[in-house]
């Protein structure tokens, strides 16, 4: 009889650890998020979030420049939206505090970078690109994955 309330006390103890460390326990983790014209989003790890080409379950790695490479844009992005063939991004690189500007013509497969939020602006304002409202990757989690086409990616 001692034996089974140790059993039914370990049992609520492990039932109320879940329910208040749900977060903790089954994190959002990696995930990836189709965007458009084969592009997606993919998180693998702190930080390692970026915007690439998708060809055979492996994102693009150029950044455009070189014949032949696919346009992408790097890790750490903080923000981000789509508009038309369009995809807009907020950057904090490594190491850095000052944010940098990205967009993403997934027609072309061509990427134009910015260093200042008006040379940014000016640009979306001369190819017609409204964002209403911008997605603070740091807000993403299962909920969002799940009614926005995306997917987590486990690693094993």
């Amino acid at each position: 009889m001692e034996n089974m309330k140790k059993i039914y006390l370990c049992l609520i103890i492990s039932l109320i650890f879940c329910t208040c460390f749900k977060q903790v326990i089954s994190p959002t983790g990696d995930w990836a998020v189709k965007l458009i014209n084969g592009y997606e989003m993919w998180r693998s790890g702190p930080g390692l979030i970026m915007i690439g080409f998708v060809k055979n379950d492996s994102i693009s790695y150029g950044m455009g420049i070189k014949e032949g490479e696919l346009a992408r844009i790097p890790e750490n992005i903080t923000k981000f939206a789509v508009y038309n063939h369009y995809i807009c991004a907020i950057v904090i690189p490594y190491g850095g505090n000052t944010e940098e500007y990205y967009i993403l013509d997934t027609i072309e497969q061509k990427v134009v970078d910015f260093f200042s939020e008006s040379e940014f602006n000016e640009k979306m304002q001369a190819l017609g690109i409204v964002i209403d409202e911008w997605v603070e990757t740091k807000n993403i989690n299962a909920e969002w994955l799940r009614n926005n086409n995306g997917r987590n990616m486990w690693r094993f």
